[in-house]
């Protein structure tokens, strides 16, 4: 409060008795808004904040057991992503606090398992692959068969190679995952938006024992992401299902079927900036996101803390109770859910193509991408202005597939928090994800569930 007096004496001193009021008047008002909590200056993007990180080359580590805190964070913060190191420094509205549940304990790295069929497939096919530059500055890839495009990935164009490697990382054949979505307002008012199942069908590409590897039912398509909701009520029985091109230069298809109406409806996915739903933190952009429409650049090979592992008992594995909900950084995963863990990644920064509508939301997004599973575990957009607008955190368990042999990286939750704007969203499973033979038989199929056609059987 003396501040802004000080500043209206300096200023106006002759208006002292007004102008003070109406100052200390309009700063209560801002701090009620911001939830008691001052805004500090923009996080503006800037390469050497990724430069700084602690390089996956180098001895630097923390040792297993070591519990990060609000108290001792600076120590480690060469190992956060800068988005993370943001909400820990407490310059924003969203930011880490004192609570012990906000406490990292560090554990063991744990190296992946991988798929046999899939090993396989990379080391008959993974030399064949190469990238293909387009007049617009991107790279596209071709002779990609299955497995992992780039096994030994190198300079140059090493971030594209990344990015391909992440685009078409180990996935089963049929993924059934049960989700819970909230979204939390500036003023922690905690709002369900929506329950349901979601369904990921890979159409190409199969690593799969029984399966070609190109199924004539997919063709040219990579996946398909069905989402099948289930409450509130008013829109229960509706279903989005996204088509993802093989062709890594086109954008996704959209389809929505309202129950409603009794009919389905292909929508735009043009509007990279456009909010989906209306009600998530998610734009269309996330559901869309190709290597070929962006230019890539490597900013380094870091060592960071990420959160792979999530563990427990059911009850906190597949509720709310195992993270933040009604807190400044919804989704951040209480100890009890598990232990962080040292990974090394790819650190890259994806600036849209010239000729993309996204340059008009997005300036630059950088993406922390595993070196071991070639997971996502971090994403930071950066607005039109060059101001750090969403930090997307993921949070991932290792299921076993007995039958393939290994095992595969499923997400627990995705929260993406909304620093502009003063909200997040976050997704959750709420009971154990199946895989391939163990999903549910009215979504086992992929060419009776996975297509346009099938989005209105949901009637029956």
């Amino acid at each position: 409060m003396d501040c802004v007096r000080d500043a209206a004496d300096a200023h106006h001193p002759d208006r002292l008795g007004a102008a003070s009021g109406v100052s200390c008047a309009l700063f209560l008002i801002i701090c009620l808004l911001l939830g008691g909590k001052a805004q500090g200056a923009p996080v503006l993007f800037d390469p050497a904040n990724y430069a700084n990180l602690a390089a996956s080359d180098s001895a630097e580590t923390i040792k297993p057991g070591t519990q990060i805190t609000l108290g001792n964070w600076q120590r480690y913060k060469r190992f956060m992503p800068v988005g993370i190191q943001v909400l820990y420094s407490g310059r924003h509205f969203l930011h880490v606090d004192s609570s012990s549940d906000f406490t990292i304990t560090v554990g063991p790295t744990i190296r992946y398992t991988w798929p046999r069929r899939y090993w396989e497939d990379t080391e008959k096919y993974g030399n064949q692959t190469r990238l293909l530059r387009l007049d617009s500055g991107g790279y596209t890839i071709k002779n990609y068969i299955a497995g992992l495009p780039f096994p030994i990935a190198h300079q140059p164009n090493l971030a594209d190679k990344a990015m391909y490697n992440a685009r078409y990382a180990p996935n089963p054949a049929v993924l059934w995952w049960p989700w819970t979505a909230f979204m939390l307002d500036r003023f922690l008012n905690l709002r369900i938006i929506s329950e349901g199942s979601l369904e990921v069908y890979r159409l190409s590409h199969l690593s799969a024992p029984g399966l070609p590897i190109n199924p004539d039912y997919g063709k040219g398509y990579l996946n398909s992401l069905r989402a099948d909701v289930s409450a509130p009520e008013n829109v229960k029985y509706s279903v989005q299902l996204t088509l993802r091109p093989d062709d890594p230069t086109r954008v996704s298809e959209q389809y929505l079927y309202l129950p409603q109406l009794r009919r389905s409806y292909r929508y735009s996915t043009g509007g990279r900036c456009t909010y989906q739903n209306g009600s998530s933190d998610s734009t269309t952009r996330d559901f869309s996101f190709e290597p070929a429409n962006g230019r890539n650049t490597l900013l380094g090979e870091a060592r960071i803390l990420a959160f792979e592992h999530a563990a427990g008992a059911p009850a906190v594995l597949y509720s709310l109770e195992g993270i933040h909900v009604k807190s400044y950084v919804p989704g951040w995963p209480k100890p009890v859910l598990g232990r962080w863990e040292l990974r090394d990644v790819y650190v890259i920064d994806s600036v849209f193509v010239p000729d993309n509508p996204g340059r008009k939301c997005f300036s630059h997004t950088v993406l922390y991408i595993d070196k071991d599973n070639w997971q996502l575990v971090c994403l930071e957009d950066y607005d039109a202005e060059g101001k750090l607008w969403k930090e997307n955190m993921y949070m991932y368990m290792e299921v076993p597939n007995p039958a393939l042999k290994g095992n595969f990286m499923i997400l627990h939750h995705q929260t993406v928090l909304n620093l502009k704007e003063n909200h997040a969203t976050v997704a959750i499973a709420t009971s154990a994800p199946k895989l391939d033979d163990d999903v549910p038989g009215e979504y086992r199929n992929a060419p009776d569930a996975a297509l346009p056609g099938s989005i209105m059987s949901i009637n029956k």
